[in-house]
């Protein structure tokens, strides 16, 4: 609501904010075709690098829709406010990956990168487990991509209306 108020989109803005979006999004629609939420810790593709890669890819597609929206208070303002809601989110999420996986978590987490990711190689996963398309339907990341097109489609209106 206030967000497509106040935005000043440019064709600039809204270029270089869907391009960073596009690579949130990219990284959380990888980070879904691997995950199995309650049932297997996820430690391979996106998860060798770092622990939370969809909210990272989060934090990455709102910093995109925030340059979108041609305002660099925005992106201050999500900032704060990410890391104030998801810092707390992450603890107790780790808290119940603890209480579930017990030493495979401690591993893990000894291993890799809480909230941002590592540059270096990961190490080879001894699971196996694939990417699969069917996961990421199952976790409808279909309506984050759909979020991200129509923010995009808003602020472009935006911009091309001078409303």
């Amino acid at each position: 609501g206030i967000f497509l108020f106040v935005a000043e989109p440019n064709i600039f803005s809204i270029l270089v904010g869907f391009i960073i979006s596009l690579l949130g999004e990219a990284l959380r629609t990888w980070s879904s075709g691997y995950i199995l939420k309650g049932k297997l810790l996820a430690t391979e593709g996106p998860y060798s690098y770092i622990r939370h890669p969809l909210y990272f890819g989060s934090l990455i597609i709102g910093m995109g829709v925030c340059v979108m929206g041609g305002n660099l208070i925005f992106l201050f303002i999500f900032l704060v406010a990410f890391l104030a809601v998801y810092l707390h989110i992450i603890e107790k999420e780790e808290r119940n990956l603890m209480k579930r996986f017990g030493e495979e978590f401690l591993e893990y987490k000894a291993r890799v990168p809480r909230l941002f990711p590592r540059l270096s190689a990961p190490t080879i996963s001894k699971t196996g487990r694939q990417f699969k398309w069917q996961l990421v339907f199952k976790h409808k990341e279909y309506n984050a991509w759909l979020g991200l097109l129509g923010i995009t489609g808003l602020l472009l209106l935006k911009h091309y209306l001078g409303l």
